[in-house]
């Protein structure tokens, strides 16, 4: 018999409340777990407080950027992967995403299945 791995454990980092509620509880339907954060530094503290597997952050946030966030994870911790999510989408906001640690911009809006998909992609290249 095959061991059921278990559920993902996700962290979500976006200033706008509606967003992070809706996505929270798309998510957790697909069987994620999913924690919800409003900020940059929210997001590390939860990071030394519980383990997570992916981290996907918003970038245009008060305080800290997802874009600085993800540097700080990636020298924190570089098995951990972040997906950046925005409704920015030029070029120069996508490259300075991947050269923080990202290992994928994804454009707003999209679809939970995307999501997902890029969430079970990121922690399958850490494993």
């Amino acid at each position: 018999m095959h061991a059921v791995p278990p559920p993902l454990r996700v962290l979500l980092v976006d200033d706008d409340e509606d967003t992070r509620m809706l996505m929270c509880e798309a998510l957790a339907r697909r069987g994620l777990i999913v924690t919800s954060v409003e900020s940059g530094q929210a997001c590390l503290e939860q990071l030394d407080a519980k383990k997570f597997d992916v981290v996907v952050t918003d970038v245009q946030m008060p305080g800290m950027t997802g874009i600085e966030l993800c540097r700080r994870i990636a020298e924190r911790s570089p098995r951990l992967f972040s997906i950046v999510l925005s409704g920015l989408k030029d070029a120069t906001t996508v490259a300075a995403a991947l050269a923080s640690g990202a290992v994928e911009f994804l454009a707003k809006p999209i679809g939970v299945g995307a999501l997902e998909k890029s969430i079970r992609r990121a922690h399958a290249i850490r494993s």
